[in-house]
């Protein structure tokens, strides 16, 4: 299993929204299954399978509030960062309003339509992609 953290400016508007749009991916051959219960929704491939956790701040020290804080100081005492990528994270960190954990089993690469699935998500809800060492734009290109 391998997972990976969108950090969205955006907020879906709803696990049945976001599943929709995910379903207009052209050419996506998935069946999705949204459970609004845990606030996540697992696309099935032909190969594998991928699912999105969402998360939103609700109150001071949560689940969002510690990991969007965690990856602040990890950025901000990042030493191989040049300034302005670092400021540009540490930005979009301070103005995500969604965090989409996402987990493809068995493995990123073998999980068909994975990529498209994360740009798309990113490009929809002005995301960085954190991969647990860098963030990536919404083209794959690092960021940070």
């Amino acid at each position: 299993m391998e997972n990976c953290t969108l950090y969205c400016k955006t907020k879906p508007s709803s696990l049945d929204t976001l599943a929709t749009r995910l379903s207009a991916i052209p050419h996506q051959s998935t069946e999705l299954k949204v459970d609004k219960e845990k606030h996540s929704i697992v696309c099935y491939t032909g190969n594998g399978m991928v699912k999105l956790t969402l998360l939103w701040f609700i109150e001071p020290g949560d689940q969002f509030a510690k990991l969007t804080g965690n990856t602040y100081v990890y950025f901000e005492r990042k030493a191989d960062l040049e300034s302005d990528g670092r400021d540009k994270v540490l930005l979009h960190i301070r103005q995500t309003e969604a965090l989409i954990g996402v987990v493809a089993d068995p493995s990123f690469e073998s999980v068909e339509r994975l990529e498209a699935i994360l740009m798309f998500i990113a490009t929809e809800h002005d995301a960085l992609i954190f991969n647990g060492q860098e963030m990536l734009d919404s083209l794959g290109e690092i960021v940070s």
